[in-house]
């Protein structure tokens, strides 16, 4: 099965009637094209095992919160859009709107005394629009919140440094079970933490760190940066070139 807009309601419809259901992302290809051709060809490329990258689904899982994170990517994008145009509107009259007091219930007829009456109109209605935005935006906050605590790994993601109860709500729909990254999680984790490390340490110091594969580094022009490597974490002498 292709991905696409209906592969979530065909997996969940034809699960308990198969064995086994192959979700593929199919890259563009050229030449000629129709149905018949396509449901062969991934047909063929499942049996021979040519299918390289396969999209994993499980609509039963975490339904109701994943439908409320849509919902808010939704709105979120929305109340951006509107705090777009709003500011476009301002700018399109030679007034400068620095910062987010632009948006706020306080200061908003000051901002609209510097509109001639057609403009101030045209915010206003904009205004309405993002308060009635913001009003819905924050209920389904709080409600992908209240649905995610059902779930008692949420409380143990908390705990994770950076991942607040908005973020884990959005990422378990996205996530499902870890298992799904059982071949790839070691080495994915390694190559990002050793990423994210040389980024840290060259904004600090200011200095390239030489890269090892399976070693760690230490910049001895400023000392104190460290690396991790997959075992364990200890200081590190100078890393000595490849032969």
């Amino acid at each position: 099965m292709e991905e696409g807009t209906q592969s979530a309601w065909l997996y969940e419809t034809l699960e308990r009637h198969v064995e086994e259901i192959v979700v593929a992302s199919v890259p563009d290809s050229r030449g000629p094209k129709n149905d018949a051709r396509n449901a062969y060809g991934l047909a063929e490329k499942l049996r021979i095992g040519a299918i390289q990258k396969s999209v994993f689904k499980a609509p039963a899982q975490f339904r109701r919160l994943r439908e409320i994170a849509r919902v808010l990517e939704m709105l979120v994008r929305d109340v951006v859009r509107v705090q777009a145009r709003l500011k476009s509107i301002y700018r399109s009259r030679g007034v400068t709107t620095p910062g987010a007091t632009v948006y706020s219930v306080k200061n908003r007829q000051e901002w609209l005394s510097e509109l001639p009456p057609a403009s101030a109109y045209a915010a206003t209605k904009l205004y309405e629009h993002y308060d009635a935005l913001t009003g819905i935006k924050d209920q389904t906050t709080a409600d992908l919140i209240t649905e995610a605590k059902l779930c008692p790994i949420a409380r143990i993601l908390q705990t994770a440094p950076g991942l607040g109860p908005i973020r884990v709500a959005r990422m378990m729909p996205i996530v499902v079970t870890p298992h799904r990254f059982r071949t790839r999680v070691p080495e994915l984790v390694r190559v990002r933490a050793q990423r994210s490390l040389d980024r840290c340490d060259r904004a600090r110091t200011g200095c390239e760190l030489p890269t090892v594969v399976g070693r760690g580094h230490r910049c001895n022009e400023h000392g104190g940066c460290r690396a991790i490597t997959t075992t364990r974490s200890r200081p590190f002498s100078r890393a000595r070139p490849r032969r």
